[in-house]
């Protein structure tokens, strides 16, 4: 007798429905081993794989955030370091500055070669200006060469008093500390373009004693040369100690 291997059965169900089921031969014998016609083996095993792919990937990037967050922390704490350190620096900065300005009596001293300057911001007539320095245990500049003349012009936006006045002594020009000012040193007094030159004592602007003290420029400008001016002229001033 020949088995029939598509036989199936008929079967009915509580509802009275009729349900077509394959009789219980061996699948292997109905379908041979290994052609199945689904792959239930694969698809059982699919999602456990991608399962684990899924988890390799999380830990991949759960690593990636962890370094990320340590970089970020030692960046932050790198910069805090600096900060503090450039807080300090700071901080010692402006305790030598203020150190330095209750030992000058409030005013900032600019160094050069191994004095120290005053640029005053005030402005005060050439009398007070120079005992405005003393008091400050320095003179109102004195200037015997170029190089300290450059420097001083590099500091200045405007005219400035000089420790140079001839008010003991119409033309005997003298410094403050009472050298005369000599024909064979260095001076930078303004010459003009027809020959004449300063100290010209000019009694014109309104002091009838002429000019009697000089400065760096005049308040129309030329900074570069001396010019005689009027004492009671309200100037700034450079102390030099």
């Amino acid at each position: 007798m020949v088995v029939n291997p598509y036989k199936c059965e008929m079967e009915s169900n509580e509802t009275g429905n009729t349900e077509i089921t394959f009789s219980r031969l061996d699948q292997e014998e109905f379908f041979p081993k290994g052609t199945l016609p689904w792959p239930s083996a694969q698809i059982a095993r699919m999602p456990h794989r991608w399962f684990k792919v899924l988890l390799v990937v999380l830990c991949f990037a759960l690593l990636c955030g962890l370094i990320a967050l340590g970089v970020l922390y030692v960046e932050k704490n790198n910069m805090a370091d600096s900060l503090e350190a450039r807080n300090r620096n700071l901080s010692a900065s402006m305790f030598s500055l203020q150190q330095e300005l209750a030992a000058n009596g409030g005013c900032i001293w600019t160094r050069h070669l191994g004095r120290a300057y005053y640029f005053s911001s005030q402005r005060m007539n050439w009398t007070q200006s120079r005992d405005y320095c003393i008091s400050k245990g320095a003179t109102l500049v004195i200037i015997k060469s170029e190089q300290k003349q450059s420097f001083l012009l590099a500091n200045i936006r405007e005219t400035h008093w000089i420790g140079l006045s001839d008010l003991e002594t119409e033309g005997q020009w003298h410094w403050v500390d009472d050298t005369p000012i000599s024909p064979t040193e260095i001076q930078f007094w303004h010459t003009r373009p027809n020959g004449e030159h300063e100290p010209d004592n000019w009694t014109g602007g309104g002091d009838p004693t002429g000019e009697d003290c000089a400065a760096l420029g005049y308040s129309g400008g030329n900074l570069e040369e001396w010019f005689d001016a009027s004492c009671t002229v309200q100037k700034r001033f450079v102390c030099e100690k």
